[in-house]
């Protein structure tokens, strides 16, 4: 099985699949959303702090931090600040449920949940944030979590899932295999190519967990210039080698995205 896959993928490579221009069909066209000029201006220069959520017990501790932010437009202020803080409520009260419906007689250590933040995009478009959590349970280590968001300022900080992001009709004829490949595709075999080229690369964990699936693409951030996919401790690789990201350029993806100001 894994003779077979690494062959496909040899196989694309040297073909240089999705390497060319691509064409799109000209019945796939996106309507750009109008944008309000005097909004955009009421966004720029949103600031941010640290809130901080830290409690410790005999048997478990919190230490958690995740961005607060301000602006002048605290309608999309407020939009922002409650997603990030309701995912994270959500976390910490599914840590106390797990706590509090667990024998704790045999756990080796406390139990522990904790947050780092990133903010990796901050203009006038669009705001992308990253949670960085470790969460310990028992067993023989922690584990690694990601939260991640993208605000659309443009339509009042609306969180984007994947569909907001990629025009989900889009296909796009390679010339070299002769067929459409649709955004989900595109990106399964490239994350999977930029995977199989690392150390240690194992060909089946790898097709499952970067296979054509958008559950397996849920978490991610941009940047000004990238599209960037994580993929978590144990996803596409052991726990061993960490977690683990494939970055695409909006210019690569140019064929698949919305008509939003990537």
């Amino acid at each position: 099985m894994k003779k077979y896959l690494l062959l496909l993928l040899c196989v694309l490579l040297i073909s240089g699949f999705g390497c060319k221009k691509k064409v799109a069909n000209v019945d796939q066209a996106v309507v750009i959303p109008e944008v309000n000029k005097e909004d955009l201006v009421k966004n720029v220069n949103f600031g941010y702090t640290t809130a901080t959520i830290s409690e410790e017990t005999e048997k478990y501790y919190l230490d958690i931090d995740y961005p607060v932010f301000s602006g002048e437009n605290q309608e999309v202020v407020d939009v922002i600040n409650g997603n990030i803080k309701e995912k994270v409520d959500q976390n910490v009260q599914q840590f106390r449920n797990d706590y509090a419906d667990t024998d704790h007689e045999y756990d080796p250590g406390p139990w522990f949940l904790g947050y780092d933040f990133y903010v990796k995009r901050n203009d006038e478009y669009f705001i992308s944030v990253v949670l960085e959590g470790s969460i310990y349970t028992g067993g023989a280590h922690p584990n690694q979590m990601y939260e991640t968001f993208v605000f659309n300022l443009e339509e009042g900080g609306a969180p984007m899932q994947l569909e907001d992001i990629f025009n989900t009709m889009a296909s796009v004829f390679d010339p070299d295999s002769g067929v459409k490949i649709g955004w989900l595709d595109y990106l399964a075999t490239h994350a999977q190519l930029n995977l199989m080229g690392r150390e240690y690369a194992d060909a089946d964990w790898i097709i499952s967990g970067a296979g054509p699936n958008s559950a397996n693409f849920q978490r991610f951030y941009i940047t000004n210039t990238d599209f960037v996919i994580i993929f978590p401790p144990y996803q596409v690789a052991s726990y061993a080698e960490g977690p683990m990201e494939v970055a695409f350029g909006f210019d690569d993806l140019a064929d698949y995205l919305r008509a939003y100001a990537f």
